[in-house]
């Protein structure tokens, strides 16, 4: 009802909603109408759409404006998974709402996160563990970001996130209200031979995929054509994000675009989900099944 309510059904590409293994991910066109920090301290609401939100009201299928994202929330916690995510991108402007369903520290991610630093992962505090965590989980980790899981000031989250990429545990990227960090180059997200999912999966779909990887995976280096290859067996059923081949492989997901992607749809091997969108922020690749290969 969120997502219906709040689209700006003037913009690009529609509402858009995904369920992966770990995650549900709500994608809207238009932009917030309250800024981050009213949407999360909660019990603030600029409806787009009132004439839906009243007939959902009419019909007991709504609450009153603004206990939307609070009852999210209040959802999430008491699973203790970790909490919601909001990304806005633009040209197109979108807002995304990411809901993980996974633990708010996991074993699996502690356990690669030792494996990583070692005896100097001992020293860390509860919420430089969280942050690290974050980072190892979403791919990067910011300001803004950890304002949604802790209730520390901006001040001393930005203290905390300085501290840790002086002392190697994070690399920082961007400057000002654009930085973010994330775990050092040296660091894979994912250590070898882990599953790039942090909850576990059962269907075939997900193993077939795996394993389709596992070479990838079992090696950092592989000669150009073997990793096309790869991609094109992860592709040749559905449309898969650049940022789930690059965890099924185990690869950082700018150099898989940049070396790979991009060129297989240049030349033909891959084509997008959004063709006439090559920036749209839900873009996938499948393989072209005119040149579709083992």
């Amino acid at each position: 009802m969120n997502s219906l309510i709040h689209s700006d059904y003037r913009g690009m590409g529609g509402g858009v909603i995904e369920k992966f293994i770990d995650r549900i991910e709500h994608s809207n066109p238009g932009t917030l109408l309250v800024s981050i920090d009213q949407l999360r301290q909660g019990a603030v609401s600029e409806c787009r759409n009132p004439s839906l939100q009243r007939m959902f009201q009419m019909i007991g299928a709504g609450d009153k404006a603004g206990s939307g994202i609070d009852k999210i929330r209040r959802g999430w916690e008491t699973q203790q998974w970790r909490s919601p995510s909001v990304r806005e991108t633009t040209q197109p402007d979108r807002v995304k709402f990411v809901l993980p369903m996974v633990s708010l520290i996991p074993p699996e991610s502690e356990a690669r996160l030792r494996h990583l630093f070692g005896d100097d992962y001992g020293t860390l505090t509860p919420i430089e563990v969280q942050t690290l965590v974050t980072a190892d989980l979403e791919g990067e980790v910011s300001n803004s970001r950890l304002q949604l899981i802790r209730a520390e000031h901006p001040v001393e989250l930005t203290k905390m996130l300085q501290g840790l990429a002086s002392r190697g545990f994070l690399d920082q990227v961007g400057q000002k209200r654009w930085c973010s960090y994330r775990l050092p180059e040296w660091a894979s997200p994912f250590a070898p031979g882990a599953s790039p999912f942090v909850a576990s999966s059962s269907t075939d779909v997900d193993a077939r995929l795996l394993e389709i990887a596992r070479p990838a995976r079992e090696k950092k280096k592989l000669a150009p054509e073997l990793t096309k290859k790869l991609i094109r067996q992860l592709c040749s059923d559905d449309f898969l994000t650049a940022e789930r081949i690059a965890k099924l492989m185990e690869r950082r997901k700018d150099k898989l675009q940049e070396y790979f992607l991009a060129t297989m749809v240049a030349n033909g091997e891959l084509v997008l989900k959004y063709p006439d969108q090559p920036t749209h922020p839900e873009q996938a690749y499948r393989t072209n099944p005119d040149r579709r290969s083992t």
